[in-house]
């Protein structure tokens, strides 16, 4: 599975799973550019939670950069993608981690995010082409 394959990636992607297409596209063109990248493996949660979640925990822990795939308002209440991002910025604001936190946006607006994302990088793009970010 690719939660395990990747276990120190410098690239975390949280998703929502009906982007799910988009974020493989990304992870892929990441990779291609020489990045390792950690997507989760929603699969694997049905099988052992317990593992899904150290892995989570890991590649979080791991990662240098975490991007965040927003593309509709929905996307945002997620609860693992919620999750994710509010504890990799838990990590950065306690300054216990260096990194950076990165939104991808499709159809929503900066003042549409919760306001701490606000103040990332926040990159507007084709949601059917993510090369294009």
């Amino acid at each position: 599975s690719d939660a395990r394959s990747n276990p120190s990636a410098d690239i975390f992607i949280c998703d929502s799973l009906a982007h799910r297409r988009f974020a493989y596209a990304l992870r892929d063109y990441l990779r291609e550019r020489g990045y390792t990248v950690f997507l989760s493996d929603s699969e694997s949660s049905d099988s052992d939670t317990a593992e899904f979640e150290r892995s989570i925990f890991k590649a979080l822990d791991d990662a240098r950069v975490l991007i965040v795939i927003a593309l509709e308002f929905d996307d945002l209440k997620s609860g693992w993608l919620d999750f994710e991002w509010r504890s990799f910025q838990g990590e950065l604001i306690s300054r216990r981690k260096n990194g950076a936190i990165v939104t991808v946006l499709g159809d929503l607006n900066i003042d549409q995010l919760p306001l701490p994302l606000r103040s990332c990088l926040c990159i507007s793009c084709d949601s059917r082409a993510p090369e294009r970010a």
